[in-house]
């Protein structure tokens, strides 16, 4: 798999160069051309997080059919669940797999379930850059079950070229494009709505905050242990558990996850049960003491 050690400066000699570049994909085109020579990968996909806002698309590898799983549903409110956008927001830096930053129960989360699953990946890796202000980028590559997930080689080779990767980011991508806007027909502008859909759900069902952090741990894929030992670190352990988290959940999941139930292809895969509501009723009760 490896390259040439004339190739290999080739290929940084182009990563190089089309980083100073402002427009177009040629930065993505040579960066994974590079990276291809080191280590085997199906997608490469570059998307910017800035809060949660819709996360700008910076450069793909797909089909337009793919694009639309990976990139065109994922926007419109699954990325809200993502432990790469948890992780991008929170400000982390450098080489991390999936399975590193995922919940403890991601594979029993409504996002796993009602959207990743659909992507077929093995695996998936990202490569976390830090911009200016709050705003970040994530280069992720993935590989799919027909290929089967990174080796401990591969991984260990990839955490290696972090620095270069994470430098060459932020050498094309100082900051990130302008916020998008969604434009009525009348002209008028409007802003994304998912975020204030959420807001409105939490306003109605007059959630605390720390009702409101376990509905999104538990849709994130949080057990019940994971949410109490947030907890405790955080040293919230007052209240007692309200018997509205259960709708709460509902409404937050079929908000976020609307896109996929619009979509045909998928509709009969999806699962909004009871089984998350349970957990979430269970997992605030743990984090209350006898007063």
């Amino acid at each position: 798999m490896a390259a040439s050690r004339s190739d290999d400066y080739n290929a940084l000699a182009a990563v190089i160069a089309a980083a100073r570049e402002t427009g177009g994909d040629h930065f993505g085109k040579a960066i994974v051309g590079w990276l291809r020579g080191h280590v085997r990968f199906d997608h490469c996909v570059i998307f910017g997080y800035r809060g949660a806002s819709r996360p700008p698309l910076l450069f793909e590898t797909f089909s337009p059919a793919e694009s639309h799983i990976f990139v065109a549903l994922y926007q419109e409110g699954p990325y809200l669940l993502d432990p790469f956008h948890h992780a991008a927001v929170e400000r982390k830096e450098g080489f991390w797999r999936m399975r590193e930053l995922a919940p403890d129960r991601f594979y029993a989360s409504e996002y796993y379930r009602s959207y990743y699953s659909q992507t077929r990946l093995a695996e998936e890796v990202g490569f976390f850059v830090p911009l200016a202000g709050k705003d970040a980028l994530v280069l992720s590559l993935m590989r799919l079950r027909a290929t089967g997930p990174f080796g401990t080689a591969d991984a260990r080779l990839l955490r290696d070229m972090a620095p270069a990767v994470i430098g060459f980011c932020k050498q094309r991508w100082p900051s990130l494009p302008a916020e998008e806007v969604a434009a009525q027909a009348s002209g008028e502008t409007v802003a994304m709505t998912n975020e204030l859909d959420r807001a409105h759900i939490w306003k109605s069902l007059s959630l605390t905050s720390r009702e409101k952090q376990v509905v999104d741990l538990v849709l994130q894929g949080h057990s019940t242990e994971s949410i109490a030992r947030a907890a405790d670190r955080a040293g919230d352990r007052q209240g007692p558990p309200p018997q509205h988290l259960s709708q709460a959940q509902d409404q937050v999941a079929g908000r976020t996850l609307r896109p996929l139930r619009r979509d045909h292809r998928r509709a009969d895969r999806l699962s909004f049960d009871s089984i998350g509501s349970a957990a979430a009723n269970t997992a605030l009760a743990s984090l209350t003491i006898e007063t």
